[in-house]
């Protein structure tokens, strides 16, 4: 039984064991800890301070393409270095549907804030949900999920998605696990006070990746993921193919501590 098993992990702890073990059975006294309540309660907060040079994303020449030649950029046009706070709160919830195998529901609901210092034009505020169904066909999991998005910039209504997706994980080996999904997007932009053509973004994108994780030791894992992507909407120009690429490196330090640091590219054509 799990409470069976809790005994025999944490009796096993109490006694001297190489820190590499100990932190992968600390792992699994804290899986087991999980799987006995069939509903758990989590919420993150965060906040961040950002400093950006060119916050407007201005041409370094201070010089842009038109039909009749290049013009010069005058006043707020050219590069503008800003500031801001970024705040967040996630709540979590996730519930053990009661079969033997470890089906679960899970759904989480986060705010986020970004107030500029200069740019007010620039300041967003964004809301997100997601609901997902976890099957457990061990060794294989399936995880349909359904989401929703959105977002004011410029204390204005700007963004609103809803969509959803798959995706399947399995593993190859005891230390390497590969993940397949697909996802389906419908964007939907309304036009800003200063920006009165953005309803032409709206439309699809859809998504396809491959990822793989890999266990260095009972402390550290490397993850690398792959996304092949494609934008549709309502004008040429905001429609685009897409790639994106990530390595991610995770460290559990102990005492609930962890870090994570991630290598990202991206290339749109």
């Amino acid at each position: 039984s799990l409470v069976e098993a809790r005994r025999i992990f944490e009796q096993v702890l109490a006694g001297d064991l190489p820190p590499s073990l100990r932190g992968e059975l600390v792992d699994y006294l804290d899986d087991l800890k999980r799987r006995s309540k069939r509903t758990t309660l989590s919420v993150l907060m965060g906040g961040a301070y950002i400093f950006d040079t060119n916050r407007n994303s201005s041409p370094s020449s201070e010089l842009i393409d038109s039909d009749s030649g290049r013009i010069n950029l005058f006043g707020t046009d050219r590069a503008i270095h800003d500031s801001a706070f970024l705040g967040q709160v996630r709540v979590g919830i996730q519930h053990d549907l009661g079969f033997q195998r470890q089906h679960r529901i899970a759904a989480w609901v986060r705010g986020l804030h970004n107030e500029q210092m200069r740019l007010d034009r620039l300041t967003s505020s964004g809301l997100d949900a997601e609901l997902r169904l976890i099957l457990d066909f061990n060794p294989v999991t399936v995880e349909p999920w359904v989401e929703a998005r959105y977002v004011l910039l410029s204390h204005q209504q700007y963004y609103r998605s809803v969509g959803g997706g798959l995706r399947i994980r399995f593993p190859v080996s005891r230390k390497l696990r590969f993940s397949l999904f697909g996802s389906a997007l419908a964007d939907n932009f309304d036009d800003l006070s200063e920006e009165p053509i953005e309803h032409l973004r709206s439309g699809a994108e859809y998504r396809v990746g491959l990822g793989a994780r890999y266990a260095l030791n009972g402390t550290m894992s490397l993850a690398i993921q792959s996304i092949g992507l494609r934008k549709t909407a309502g004008a040429d120009f905001y429609r685009y193919w897409g790639t994106r690429q990530r390595l991610q490196h995770e460290w559990l330090l102990g005492q609930g501590m962890f870090l994570l640091s991630n290598l990202g590219w991206e290339y749109e054509f």
